[in-house]
């Protein structure tokens, strides 16, 4: 359309407008350079931050737990309270109390976790973790820090003194309560243990009555970050009862302390005889026996069911035996502790599953004989086990005579087991009942594959079974408890599959070895028992992944010109797109492609188009041309690289950016009027008239109409491109 206007000064406002463009230009440049010396110092906080801080490692998020709890007291087991300060954490059970809390170490206010708190430090984080059996100190070290003395205070009653395993016992008049710092342990990122093996506790008196656990640390050959660990322990142990169990013969390992002193249990060597005598629950015997793999059935037992684990580590018993003599005559014993678990039949017998610790003589060799009354602690490594839900623990105790007693009265040579007394009692790592929990993800793919839910416990992979492939598995399973020992990969048979069974234990990401298939292997293998299982033999059960073949094509797509403009007078062509079906992995919106074809526009026809689609474009396509006819059409794929159907042209674009040419103006008919050039004068005292007629090309679309003036009280006929002008 072409329309005449008379032209209007405007170089006030067009100097204002410069004005304030000018104006706007420099504020522009002031907030540019402002945000320049803002991203500067960014900058400098973020590599100030990275210098100083370290991620917190996952198996200490994990341990956390959520956002909440946090400062204030927790109540982490029966008799068992923690409270966390701004400093650090005190433990308080029956009779006994201890503190402990990181000197020389600076950091963010604490942040709040379910089973406790966190912060950052100068040198990487601080955690403080509440659990049933333990409560942790860890700090996170995100750089080396070369040679340093590490220190924490103690705070309580307790005297703390170095064990020889490398234990702090906390003692109070002499005895050692039922807590204790734990041996120094440094973990990596993954929780696995570094610890070098000369690393050890030192222990100094302070000012003001505490005293100072201390550790001297060269962490040069360490790798970052790693983690230090002191935890102060308060196991749960398991007493020795007089409860009668469901097992025929035994009594009842239980879980509070009884004050009701039993010593019904004994036994009683001949005159000058040896050998191996067992302690029956509630009975006193004279026959020597022989210690077996296969238990006897009456010892002391877990009667609640089972469903929990434990991790490899020392496991204490703590016998306590009177003689009922008031003299003491020679003739040495030592203890003889047997370790199962098992079931318990419909008939009250324990049927052992699985050996735990065969009887093993005391490896101190500690006489129990040495006095008419004592407490013997024997020690066991014992390895990581799980009780299964109708599992039961299963404990036996034998006295080994090793040298005899020279006396005839029997008071002399018998030796009871004191239970039911709180002392008598096994105390174990700390139990954990969860399994691991699964984070798989897939990596190092060719041909067509696809998670449905990276980072996820369960899902599926999709494999384009046509052609040749292969992946590769992570678990990144995170637990907890007593933290991940290993994933376990099962063997693939499906035909054209291939992958051997194996157990993975390189932390955190336990990668599996190629998962590969031949080209035309279409058989899906299904569901696949993938195994995470923790350090105390807890393990994940079912089939968290199924390997599902999709070599079906989606369906075919279509497209269209959004809105369906008869022409586009800008230089932007939108598109709707609208996608197949995919019943398999799904359609990838990452894989389409918008293809055009274009041909020459012409006085508002388009010529023939070549059918190549060699352009693919963007949506909006912005890069049309004007004087140009243009269609496109969309290929796309699943998420395993099926291609659909390519969709069918789109209807066609026609792009018209440019005006019609400035129109020539023609005077004629004049009557009481002539003209000179484009100038018409006229005899405004008698009527008259005159014609124009204006011509225009426009090489694209073509000239729809032209516009003319109307002054005011003279009349204007006419259409298209002439008009009659009378007065």
């Amino acid at each position: 359309m072409i329309h005449a206007d008379p032209t209007i000064d405007h170089s006030g406002a067009r100097f204002g407008a410069r004005r304030l463009r000018l104006h706007r230009a420099r504020l522009l440049v002031g907030l540019a350079a402002l945000l320049c010396v803002g991203g500067i110092a960014a900058t400098l906080l973020l590599v100030h931050g990275a210098r100083t801080a370290a991620p917190m490692p996952k198996f200490v998020a994990a341990r956390l737990g959520a956002a909440g709890g946090g400062l204030g007291v927790h109540a982490p087991a029966r008799g068992v309270t923690v409270r966390l300060g701004t400093r650090g954490y005190v433990v308080s059970t029956a009779g006994a109390s201890v503190g402990i809390d990181a000197r020389g170490v600076e950091g963010s206010p604490w942040s709040s976790r379910a089973h406790g708190a966190a912060r950052t430090t100068s040198f990487g984080a601080e955690a403080i973790v509440v659990g049933s059996s333990r409560t942790e100190e860890l700090l996170t070290v995100g750089r080396h820090e070369g040679r340093r003395v590490w220190r924490w205070r103690v705070r309580g009653r307790s005297t703390p003194v170095v064990a020889r395993d490398g234990r702090v016992l906390l003692l109070r008049h002499g005895r050692a309560s039922a807590m204790s710092v734990a041996p120094v342990q440094i973990l990596d990122a993954a929780g696995k243990t570094i610890t070098p093996r000369a690393a050890r506790w030192t222990v100094r008196h302070a000012r003001g009555g505490s005293w100072l656990l201390q550790l001297r640390l060269d962490d040069s050959k360490l790798p970052v970050p790693y983690v230090i660990d002191p935890a102060t322990d308060y196991p749960s142990p398991l007493y020795l009862s007089s409860t009668a169990s469901t097992e025929s013969g035994s009594w009842r390992l239980v879980t509070s302390a009884p004050s009701a002193a039993n010593t019904a249990t004994n036994n009683t060597p001949g005159q000058n005889t040896t050998g191996s005598f067992l302690f029956r629950p509630g009975a006193g015997s004279t026959t020597a026996g022989t210690p077996s793999t296969n238990p006897a059935g009456t010892g002391f037992i877990q009667d609640l069911a089972g469903g929990t684990g434990f991790p490899a580590g020392s496991w204490s018993f703590a016998v306590r035996t009177q003689i009922p003599s008031a003299s003491l005559i020679a003739g040495s014993a030592i203890l003889t502790i047997g370790v199962w678990k098992g079931t318990i039949s419909n008939k009250g017998n324990f049927n052992a599953t699985q050996t735990i610790l065969p009887p093993t003589d005391d490896p101190a060799a500690q006489n129990i004989r040495a006095a008419l009354t004592q407490t013997t602690t024997v020690t066991y490594s014992l390895p990581a086990f799980a009780l299964g839900s109708t599992e039961r623990l299963y404990v036996e105790i034998w006295r080994k005579q090793t040298a005899g007693i020279n006396s005839a009265t029997a008071a002399d040579r018998e030796v009871q087991l004191v239970v039911n007394n709180g002392v008598s009692q096994i105390t174990h790592p700390a139990a954990d009942d969860t399994p691991p929990a699964n984070a798989f993800s897939v990596v190092n793919k060719t041909g067509g594959v696809y998670f449905t839910n990276p980072g996820g416990a369960t899902g599926t992979i999709y494999y384009r079974g046509s052609a040749a492939g292969s992946f590769q598995l992570q678990d990144a399973a995170s637990d907890a408890g007593s933290g991940v020992k290993q994933v376990t990969y099962p063997a693939l048979s499906t035909a054209g599959w291939s992958h051997a069974a194996q157990t993975v234990t390189s932390a955190p990401a336990y990668q599996s070895s190629a998962y590969s298939w031949a080209a035309a292997s279409t058989n899906s293998p299904g569901a696949q028992a993938i195994v995470a299982t923790d350090n105390a033999a807890n393990a994940s059960t079912g089939t968290p992944l199924t390997f599902t073949n999709d070599s079906t094509a989606p369906t075919q797509p279509s497209i269209t010109l959004t809105g369906s403009p008869a022409w586009y007078t800008t230089a932007s062509v939108d598109l709707t797109a609208t996608d197949g079906t995919d019943a398999g992995s799904g359609l990838d919106p990452a894989s389409r492609v918008f293809q055009r074809d274009e041909t020459t526009l012409v006085n508002g026809t388009c010529g023939t188009f070549p059918n190549t689609w060699g352009v693919t474009v963007s949506v909006p396509d912005t890069t049309v041309t004007n004087g140009k006819c243009y269609r496109y059409r969309l290929l796309e794929a699943d998420r395993v690289g099926n291609q659909a159907p390519v969709s069918a042209a789109s209807s066609t674009a026609k792009v018209d950016l440019q005006a019609p040419t400035q129109p020539a103006l023609a005077v004629g008919s004049l009557t009481n009027a002539s003209a000179s050039n484009s100038t018409v004068y006229y005899r405004p005292g008698v009527s008259g008239s005159f014609t124009i007629t204006a011509t225009s090309t426009d090489g694209e679309s073509g000239v729809a109409s032209y516009a003319f003036p109307t002054p005011a009280t003279w009349t204007v006929t006419g259409t298209g491109a002439s008009r009659t002008y009378a007065w």
